[in-house]
């Protein structure tokens, strides 16, 4: 769940999405994680949908994006046809010797995810601008802002 979104820079990061979780993450499933790896494209997404363009903002957005697809691949069983394999059990050379191979299908998951954050980007235009809008007056928006971005067609909702 947002808690609260912001624009003003804190350490490293240019802006923060503070995400709660009301339950404990021990497990989570393929689309879980998937749609959390979605949710850190986002920031680039809406740049590249917006300004025509991706900055260096995202770098550790992408930093985690990419273990956790290589982990999908090399660790959960994740990897092309969701066979249930993981390097882990393999000897230490085996597995720098298939590194390539991992990280290219981990590339291909961070793309599919990417396509899907995109189009879900395209969808929902006039709600990113909304909430764009709301971030610049304010620059720190609560989680109930961010959710009537999402759900009103029109400025005039907001002030409800």
């Amino acid at each position: 769940m947002v808690e609260k979104v912001s624009i003003l820079k804190r350490g490293r990061a240019l802006g923060v999405t503070l995400v709660t979780n009301n339950q404990d993450i021990t497990l989570q499933s393929e689309p879980e994680l998937r749609a959390r790896m979605a949710m850190l494209l986002a920031g680039r997404g809406a740049e590249t949908l917006v300004l025509g363009n991706a900055s260096t903002g995202a770098a550790n957005d992408l930093e985690h994006v990419s273990g956790m697809a290589y982990r999908m691949v090399t660790e959960f069983g994740f990897g092309k046809g969701g066979a249930p394999f993981s390097f882990a059990g393999l000897p230490q050379a085996v597995r720098q010797s298939a590194g390539g191979e991992a990280i290219e299908e981990a590339r291909g998951i961070i793309s599919e995810v990417e396509a899907q954050c995109n189009a879900l980007l395209a969808e929902h235009r006039e709600a990113l601008a909304l909430l764009t809008a709301e971030l610049l007056d304010h620059e720190t928006v609560s989680g109930a802002v961010v959710e009537r971005c999402l759900g009103s067609e029109s400025p005039e909702a907001l002030a409800a």
